[in-house]
């Protein structure tokens, strides 16, 4: 009579572990609990939309430009001279043959009509005109330039801040700051 009660035992045995083996209703809903308040936290941290991303998006985008544009001038021996207005900087270059400068084809134009650019300081060379080491203050015609990129690999100091128009987004601001000799820096004010 022992032998006919053993198998039964065993059979028995065999289907309590396989109802263990499943997960409970809690452990189910502990699960979505944790993995609700995972994703509120991170929703949270990706709605944030005050504008000081696309700023520091177009303050990089101006300062790779600007940094070209100064590699370039001690690369090639060229002098450039920048006009700066709130939506584009336009590019010249200095002809040594007429002594005037040349509009390029390079320029950098702000693909955000919401911000714009300000040209807050420069030490420019307003009353006085570009001297390169091949050309003379005379030789070269009064066209005013806000910033020059000398063949020399300097440049003249200045500052360009980044700006929301719109008058509540402004409490944010990024600054690009060039000294006249080092690479140009990303300041938040």
């Amino acid at each position: 009579m022992i032998s006919n009660r053993a198998p039964f035992y065993v059979e028995k045995k065999a289907v309590y572990r396989r109802r263990n083996s499943a997960f409970t209703l809690l452990e189910i809903l502990v699960v979505l609990a944790i993995m609700a308040g995972l994703l509120s936290v991170t929703s949270v941290f990706y709605r944030q939309d005050d504008g000081k991303e696309l700023q520091y998006q177009v303050s990089q985008n101006l300062r790779l430009f600007l940094q070209h544009k100064i590699d370039q001038t001690w690369l090639d021996g060229i002098t450039y001279g920048l006009q700066v207005t709130p939506q584009t900087i336009t590019v010249y270059q200095l002809d040594l043959n007429d002594s005037t400068w040349v509009e390029t084809d390079s320029a950098w134009q702000s693909r955000e009509e919401k911000i714009q650019i300000l040209l807050t300081s420069s030490d420019s060379l307003q009353d006085e005109p570009v001297v390169d080491s091949t050309t003379s203050q005379e030789d070269v015609e009064e066209q005013k330039m806000d910033i020059v990129f000398m063949s020399s690999g300097e440049y003249t100091p200045f500052v360009i801040q980044v700006e929301y128009t719109n008058i509540e987004q402004r409490a944010t601001l990024f600054t690009l700051e060039g000294d006249g000799v080092n690479a140009l820096q990303i300041l938040e004010n």
